[in-house]
């Protein structure tokens, strides 16, 4: 019986040294990225994110850098990015950062897309949604 017991705590001390040796090599920067046509112009769109006015801007797009001070975690900015495609526009939310906790920010990084995605989809859906129930 201690023969099974130690067996097995070898095998686990075994896999979390292991886990831990890929941990170090895994890369710890993340980027999620979503995007939406919204059948309207670019001005309309705008209403309804925010006071633009501070953010750079040229005729083809315009992007909002936003930064997230460190916090413990990681450190990330998220950009906001509308395109004029036509009449209507190309909305895009990005997010990228780096996961820096040593070992376990290369596993929590293959989380990011499924845990911040489904996030970005919902807010660009309803913003398309009230952008073009106002169109109409």
């Amino acid at each position: 019986m201690f023969k099974i017991l130690r067996a097995l705590i070898l095998i686990v001390m075994i896999l979390i040294i292991a886990l831990a040796a890929v941990g170090f090599f895994l890369p710890t920067d993340y980027n999620v990225s979503r995007s939406i046509i919204i059948d309207a112009p670019p001005g309309r769109v705008e209403r309804h994110v925010g006071d633009l006015k501070k953010w750079a801007s040229d005729q083809d797009g315009m992007e909002n850098p936003v930064f997230f001070e460190e916090g413990g975690i990681s450190s990330a900015s998220a950009v906001y990015c509308s395109v004029v495609e036509g009449d209507k526009t190309k909305v895009e939310w990005r997010m990228a950062g780096d996961m820096d906790i040593p070992v376990f920010g290369g596993y929590l990084v293959y989380s990011m897309d499924a845990a911040a995605g489904p996030i970005f989809e919902r807010g660009l859906e309803k913003l398309k949604g009230t952008v073009e129930d106002v169109n109409r």
